[in-house]
């Protein structure tokens, strides 16, 4: 059986779907999603990560996330290398 969508049953597996228990971060906060932690992993500014985290939903934080990268908010310098091992951070 392969999973064929993150909705309705399998949407407990989606990186949108807001946890039960919030995820600490390494800088004393925490996150209500996994794509929060992923996205606010991304920033150098404090202000830009604390936005993403208190975002309601991770699809608001991804609409944020991707709204602050366009207006020039600076993202980590080794974003390319280290994204996929913060994704798989935020899901583990």
């Amino acid at each position: 059986m392969s999973i064929q969508s993150f909705r309705q049953e399998n949407y407990y597996l989606s990186n949108m779907y807001q946890l039960p228990n919030p995820i600490p971060t390494p800088y004393g906060e925490s996150a209500k999603t996994s794509e929060q932690l992923y996205l606010s992993s991304r920033f150098l500014s404090e202000a830009a990560r604390r936005v993403i985290l208190e975002a309601e939903t991770g699809f608001s934080a991804k609409k944020i996330s991707n709204e602050a990268v366009k207006g020039g908010i600076e993202i980590r310098q080794d974003w390319d290398r280290v994204k996929v091992d913060k994704m798989r951070d935020a899901v583990l």
